[in-house]
This record gives structure tokens, C-alpha cells and sequence, in this order.
């Protein structure tokens, strides 16, 4: 099966796959990309590693916010904690809103170039995620994973 980096769905699994090789602290995502995987890799790094990981670091990082809110609370008072971290907050808000609007500006603005040339590039269908989730299925049954390759298919 060969699917196309552009998609959702593959650009998905290479978001999951940098989290898990960050977490196991190792970079196989070029390697994938060029050589492909198979089926069962492709879903098991989208559907079950990196919610796992993710889980993890939000129990992490949500005990550590704790910690770090609640001992300046002990020394300063709530209200003084209060308002210098409001201050801080309504900062970091701005300077993000800023940043997200121009991003999406930006983005609409690449949206719009993409859509002209895909009117008038014919794109070859591809499977679906469904499609692909339904072969994953019978692969399991056939206790076999087919192999996947990711490349740009491109007009003959």
C-alpha cells in the first residue's frame, strides 16, 4: 500500500512516531519515511504508544504544576500568588494570540494556494482510513501486516 506524506492520517502517524522516539529517545522517522512499515506498526504508533506517552506526561506534568502552585501559595498568600500570576497569564495570552492569529493568516493564505493547485492537479484516489483500518483487520486475521510506503504519487 502506498500512501501519500500529505494526508492526515500519515502526517498523524509521523506526528505520533517523533513523540514515541522522543520518549524512547531514538529517531527512526527519516528511516520510516524512506523504507515504509508495515500495517500493524502504523497503528499501534497512532492508536495505542503515543496515547500512552501522552497520558504519562500529563500526569507528570499536572503533578509538577501542582507542586510548583501550591508551595508559593504556602510562602507568599494566595493573593499575592494571585495577581503575579495573573499578570504573567494575560502576558503569555497576548503574546500567544498574536502569534496563533498570524500563523493562521499565514496558513489560510498557503490553504488557498494549495486548493488553485490542486483544481488543476488531478489527484489519484487513495484509500481512506476506514479503508485502511478494515485491511489492518483481515491482516489480522491472516496474522499478516502488509507493508506500507509513503511517496508522493505523482501524474503520468
Amino acid at each position: 500500500m502506498d500512501l501519500n506524506p500529505q494526508r492526515w492520517d500519515v502526517k498523524w502517524f509521523f506526528w505520533s512516531l517523533d513523540i514515541w522516539d522522543a520518549f524512547l529517545e531514538r529517531r527512526t522517522g527519516s528511516y520510516v519515511q524512506c523504507y515504509g512499515t508495515n500495517l500493524c506498526f502504523f497503528l499501534r504508533v497512532m492508536l495505542v504508544w503515543t496515547p500512552l506517552v501522552l497520558l504519562l506526561h500529563t500526569v507528570v506534568y499536572g503533578v509538577a504544576i501542582a507542586a510548583l502552585t501550591i508551595v508559593p501559595i504556602y510562602l507568599f498568600g494566595g493573593s499575592g500568588y494571585f495577581w503575579g500570576v495573573s499578570a504573567i497569564v494575560t502576558l503569555v495570552l497576548i503574546i500567544l494570540g498574536v502569534k496563533k492569529l498570524r500563523d493562521y493568516l499565514e496558513k489560510r493564505r498557503w490553504q488557498m494556494t494549495l486548493r488553485e493547485a490542486n483544481r488543476e492537479a488531478n489527484v489519484s484516489a487513495e484509500p481512506s482510513f476506514f479503508k485502511i483500518l478494515s485491511e489492518w483487520s483481515v491482516a489480522q486475521k491472516k496474522k499478516i501486516c502488509p507493508t506500507i510506503t509513503f511517496s508522493r504519487q505523482e501524474e503520468v
